[in-house]
C-alpha cells in the first residue's frame, strides 16, 4: 500500500480495507463539517480531505516508478499543487468575504427601510403623542379629582366570569346610558342607587365609584376601561419614543418598532379618541 494513500486512509479514519461506500460516507461527512463556508470551517484541512478523496476513489492515482524505486515528487510537481490549493484558498476565502458582504448590504438596505418612509414618519409622530400623554398621565396623579354624580338604573345579576354571587365585578347601567363593570357592585347598590363617579382632573380617566352618602368612603374600582387602566398601560405609550431615540441596527430595534408600530401606536389612538380624551388633552379636562 502507498505510503500516500496509507496517509489518506488516516486523515480519513477508516482502514486500508475500506469499501468505495464507506469512503464516500466518511468524505461526506468530514467535507460537511470543515467546508469553508460554515462556521469553524477549515479551508487548508478542507482542500486536503478533497485530495484524498480524489486519490483513495482512483481519480486521481499516486505515481511510482517500476521495481523497488518509491515515488518522489518532483520540485516542479509539488509547487505547482501548492499553488493550486493556494489559488483555492484565496477563492473560498474571497467567496466568504462576498457572501458577508452581501449580507451587510441587505442589512443596511432593511434598516434604511425601517428608518424612512411612511412608518417611520407614523412612529415619530407617535413618539411626541405618546410622551405628551405619559406626562399628563404623571399630572394627573396629582391633581384633585373630578366627582360627577350618578344613578344605577340596572344591573346583570351575574358576575363576569359566571358566577352567581353579590362579590365579584357586575356589569352596571346607569341612568345617562353609559355601562361599566364594577367590582363588590352589590355593597354599592344595597345601600343606595345614587352613586358619586369618581375621575382624574384633565382625561377623566374613569377610576371608580363611591357612595353618594360621603365622599370619604371606599372607592368600588371599575374594570375593563382603557381609562381605569392607563397607568399600567402608561410604559406602552413610550415605546415609539424610545424607537426614534436609540435606532440601533439590532434585533432588538427591530423587535420593537414592530411592537410600537402594531400596538404602541393603536393604542395610543384608542386612549385618545375613546372618552373624548384627545379634547380633554387639548382643553387641560375642563372639557
Amino acid at each position: 500500500m502507498s505510503t500516500a494513500l496509507s496517509k489518506y486512509y488516516k486523515l480519513f479514519g477508516l482502514p486500508e480495507t475500506a469499501t468505495q461506500a464507506e469512503i464516500k460516507r466518511a468524505y461526506r461527512q468530514l467535507a460537511m463539517q470543515y467546508h469553508p463556508d460554515k462556521n469553524g470551517g477549515d479551508d487548508r484541512l478542507f482542500l486536503e480531505i478533497k485530495e484524498a478523496y480524489e486519490y483513495l476513489t482512483g481519480r486521481k492515482t499516486v505515481a511510482s516508478q517500476q521495481h523497488t524505486h518509491t515515488y518522489s515528487p518532483t520540485r516542479s510537481t509539488s509547487q505547482a499543487r501548492q499553488q493550486s490549493n493556494e489559488e483555492r484558498i484565496k477563492q473560498a476565502q474571497q467567496r466568504k468575504k462576498d457572501t458577508a458582504y452581501k449580507e451587510h448590504i441587505e442589512n443596511e438596505r432593511y434598516f434604511q427601510k425601517l428608518t424612512s418612509g411612511s412608518r417611520w414618519r407614523i412612529l415619530k409622530l407617535a413618539s411626541k403623542i405618546g410622551a405628551v400623554i405619559f406626562l399628563v398621565l404623571i399630572i394627573d396623579v396629582f391633581l384633585p379629582k373630578r366627582y360627577t354624580p350618578k344613578r344605577i338604573v340596572a344591573y346583570d345579576k351575574q358576575n363576569i366570569g359566571g358566577l352567581d354571587s353579590d362579590s365579584g365585578v357586575k356589569k352596571v347601567f346607569f341612568d345617562a346610558g353609559e355601562t361599566y363593570y364594577i367590582e363588590n357592585f352589590y355593597s354599592i347598590y344595597s345601600t343606595d342607587p345614587d352613586v358619586i363617579l369618581v375621575q382624574s382632573a384633565i382625561f377623566h380617566n374613569e377610576i371608580g365609584f363611591i357612595p353618594m352618602y360621603g365622599h370619604g368612603s371606599k372607592t368600588y374600582r371599575i374594570q375593563y376601561s382603557i381609562g381605569a387602566h392607563a397607568y399600567l398601560l402608561s410604559p406602552l405609550f413610550l415605546f415609539p419614543l424610545f424607537i426614534v431615540l436609540f435606532k440601533r441596527k439590532t434585533y432588538t430595534f427591530t423587535l420593537f418598532y414592530f411592537l410600537s408600530l402594531f400596538i404602541s401606536t393603536p393604542l395610543i389612538l384608542l386612549f385618545l379618541f375613546s372618552g373624548n380624551r384627545w379634547l380633554h388633552l387639548i382643553t387641560l379636562g375642563y372639557f
